[in-house]
């Protein structure tokens, strides 16, 4: 059987400042990586829970990932190229970093879908997913760990508290305009 995982709103998390928000939404970029993981490895699994866990795949990275994104790149990153100048060729290649993985995140959700409509009759899918979910992890997990180690680090060091309500309120607001879509 496939983990069938929850919905978690920013009232719930644990971590209400935007470092820990962002922490929070790669934890669930690797939740539901490993959701895809359990999709290629579920050979027991019925088509209905492929179909299933590959249309929840599918759901987070058509609306939450991009959100996540849009935090980064539109909140955070300006702010702290304003506040710590000294990172901008970093905070440059991670923008860099982000257009790679999309492409990646793209081919993820094409494959997803393809077997939320058709669940285990696609085992060519399956394999396809593994395939991309490999090089996903492999790009998200160094990706991850400067922006936790570093971007994390400099947004408590560099950025005052006006950027970080402002961020949190825009961050909030993204969801908001999401949900109502």
């Amino acid at each position: 059987m496939l983990h069938v995982l929850g919905r978690k709103t920013i009232a719930s998390m644990t971590d209400l400042t935007p470092m820990g928000a962002l922490l929070e939404c790669h934890e669930r970029i690797r939740a539901f990586m490993r959701l895809g993981t359990r999709i290629v490895e579920g050979s027991s699994a019925s088509d209905e829970e492929v179909e299933e866990s590959a249309g929840k795949v599918l759901r987070y990275f058509s609306v939450a990932f991009p959100l996540h994104e849009k935090d980064e790149e539109v909140s955070v990153l300006p702010r702290l190229r304003k506040r710590a100048p000294q990172l901008t060729t970093l905070l440059t290649k991670l923008e860099g970093e982000h257009r790679a993985l999309d492409i990646l995140v793209d081919e993820l959700k094409e494959i997803a879908e393809r077997l939320s409509q058709k669940g285990s009759s696609l085992p060519a899918e399956k394999d396809a997913l593994g395939t991309v979910l490999a090089r996903l992890d492999t790009g998200f997990n160094a990706h991850f760990n400067v922006e936790e180690e570093v971007v994390i680090g400099a947004m408590r060091e560099h950025l005052t508290e006006e950027d970080l309500k402002a961020i949190t309120e825009e961050m909030q607001e993204r969801r908001v305009q999401a949900l109502t879509k």
